[in-house]
């Protein structure tokens, strides 16, 4: 089961960096400004071009997109390491493809 840590904070993203990037390669895919389902798409075509076990950082905005992506990483068994708030609507969200 997937599990979500929250945490709104500024020292949050370094810290994370600082435990996962030592032992993981990650990507970083934006979505900012689309919309459903071009979100989701963008995020299923980066996922097939990783490895397993790589790290996608996910950046995106709106009403609906983390619960979004992590209805898509509950149906296909990925792993959500963390979401972070940013500002206004836009999210952070760490997975592990």
């Amino acid at each position: 089961m997937a599990w979500v840590l929250r945490e709104i904070g500024r020292n949050f993203e370094s810290a994370f960096y600082l435990l996962i990037s030592p032992i993981m390669e990650r990507q970083v895919l934006d979505t900012c400004g689309l919309k459903y389902p071009n979100q989701i798409l963008e995020v299923a075509t980066k996922a097939s071009e990783m490895r397993p076990g790589e790290l996608l950082e996910i950046i995106g905005d709106g009403q609906t997109f983390e619960k979004i992506v992590l209805d898509w990483c509950g149906r296909l068994g990925k792993d959500v390491l963390a979401v972070q708030n940013d500002v206004g609507e836009r999210r952070r969200i760490w997975i592990t493809v």
